[in-house]
């Protein structure tokens, strides 16, 4: 895959997606990201080939290759709290409520508001651990919740959302939604986001693309 025939081809993909989200031939969101997330998923795939990796090559490549001003590291602070209340680690969320929520329940935010770092969540709750903190980042819920959502079932998974609360995602922003029969907010994906994410891997890629193609890897950042 050369770096030219991988920004033309990602770019006929973006385009299609897009349409797609704005009703063409009755798209809608779900087949934007479907298109998407395959993008994603078949760059990542080109680069590290092999069986039962999909998921840690796909957050790898989000992870290392994107741009960091759109945050694929950075943790949702609503889905680690709904994952600790599942697994009843009542201090951590007391912690983390206390500390990264707003105290308005039903305030609209997005990540920009409450999502923050590793390193900002071990600051204050050392004794989580870090499989778990980077499971409920971006680029791993964004495989779990809206690509293996979609691509199994044709829907989101149970933590994420397939329309926005927030006005600001016309920006393309990472942003929650807030359920009355939920105790906690559901991620939403901008499909704008979405695209600059893969903009920026592409470009991040350009010159790299054949160096890295087909070596093995080991040491991924999903744990």
């Amino acid at each position: 895959m050369t770096d030219d025939w991988l920004k033309k081809w990602t770019e006929k993909k973006i385009t299609l997606a897009l349409e797609l989200e704005r009703g063409q031939c009755n798209g809608s969101y779900a087949e934007a990201v479907i298109i998407l997330c395959s993008v994603i998923s078949a760059i990542a795939a080109d680069i590290w080939p092999g069986e039962g990796i999909d998921r840690k090559r796909f957050v790898e490549l989000l992870t290392e290759y994107s741009d960091e001003s759109l945050h694929l590291k950075r943790v949702s602070i609503p889905l680690l709290i709904s994952y600790l209340r599942k697994n009843g680690s009542t201090k951590e969320i007391e912690i983390l409520t206390k500390r990264f929520m707003p105290s308005c329940h039903t305030l609209v935010i997005t990540g920009d508001d409450v999502d923050k770092y590793e390193q900002e969540i071990f600051s204050v709750c050392p004794k989580l651990v870090l499989k778990t903190v980077r499971a409920n980042s971006y680029a791993n819920i964004l495989y779990k919740e809206v690509r293996c959502g979609y691509v199994h079932q044709y829907t989101t998974g149970d933590r994420a959302e397939s329309w926005p609360m927030s006005s600001k995602n016309e920006h393309g922003y990472v942003s929650y939604v807030n359920r009355a029969d939920l105790p906690d907010r559901l991620i939403y994906f901008d499909t704008n986001w979405l695209v600059k994410v893969i903009h920026s891997i592409v470009n991040k890629l350009d010159d790299k693309i054949n160096e890295i193609t087909n070596k093995s890897f080991n040491n991924w950042w999903l744990k």
